[in-house]
């Protein structure tokens, strides 16, 4: 029995996803312009500062992690991961794993397998592991890392889900319904956004729906407290979008861009084509299409 996915592939994963991610800045030919020390130091903390997300203490799984399949999660100094077996006869078995912290790059990390699964790790509350089940239909579950019981939550399909402090947002398969499932309470699912379309993000106290008019990608920013459209964003195709800070990420073919969450022109955020990207604490890194991480 081989893993298929190997473990520098998880490593890249978590290079990809975790907060000890490279920084990059690109540049252009321009003319030639002198700058101070303590005036690039200003820059870098405005550039940051654009980056951060202020709330990252209280989200589950991070955007990027989200974005780019769910496969991993860091919670405190435990890294739970997905892995799939394949045996000789082609079938697959898929299994969660777990790993410290420290043992991140170790050739001699242990392989142990916590529990039979198959799913998109949302974020864990208490010792419960939020996840969308694939094998439920893509049901939006938990299942009790301790005792291993698997609790249904939601007995509507998902497309998309994310963890904000104690309750989950996800967005629904066909008609995009925009629902909340509250945690700490026994109270069923509450219906926010009728055909809102896909959960890009939560942020201050905003949900991020992308969704589409008369043939054009549209961002819907929408007041979770108010319960209605806040403002509507367009200018770009939002391929592989997520919210960073002050900013909405995304992809126009090979080039990333970022375009303010408040409205307004989305401008290059690299200036240099990407494959993959993933940003967390102030940090962007990316795969290049000649290779290698950056």
């Amino acid at each position: 029995m081989k893993a298929t996915h190997r473990v520098n592939l998880f490593l890249t994963v978590l290079v990809l996803a975790l907060t000890t991610l490279l920084s990059f800045v690109g540049c252009t030919a321009t003319d030639r312009i002198v700058i101070d020390g303590d005036a690039v130091l200003r820059m870098e903390s405005a550039l940051n500062e654009q980056l951060q997300d202020t709330e990252s203490s209280l989200r589950g799984n991070t955007f990027s992690n989200m974005r780019n399949g769910g496969y991993v999660a860091l919670e405190g100094e435990t890294v739970w991961f997905t892995v799939d077996m394949r045996v000789e006869d082609g079938s697959e078995s898929h299994y969660l794993q777990k790993l410290h912290r420290s043992q991140i790059g170790s050739i001699n990390a242990r392989d142990d397998l916590v529990a039979s699964f198959d799913g998109i790790i949302v974020g864990s509350y208490g010792t419960r592991l939020i996840h969308i089940d694939k094998e439920q239909g893509n049901i939006l579950c938990s299942l009790d890392t301790v005792t291993y019981e698997l609790d249904r939550l939601f007995d509507v399909p998902v497309a998309h889900a994310h963890l904000h402090d104690h309750t989950v947002y996800v967005s629904t398969e066909g008609q995009g319904d925009l629902y909340a499932i509250e945690l700490s309470q026994e109270a069923g699912p509450t219906l926010l956004y009728a055909n809102g379309g896909q959960l890009v993000g939560i942020s201050g106290g905003m949900a991020f729906m992308l969704g589409s008019t008369e043939g054009s990608s549209v961002i819907r920013r929408f007041d979770l407290q108010r319960r209605m459209v806040a403002q509507r964003i367009v200018g770009g195709p939002y391929h592989d979008i997520q919210v960073s800070g002050s900013w909405l990420y995304y992809k126009d073919g090979l080039r990333l861009m970022r375009q303010p969450i408040a409205g307004g022109n989305a401008v290059l955020a690299l200036h240099r084509d990407i494959m993959e990207y993933a940003v967390g604490d102030g940090y962007l890194a990316f795969t290049s299409p000649k290779g290698g991480i950056f």
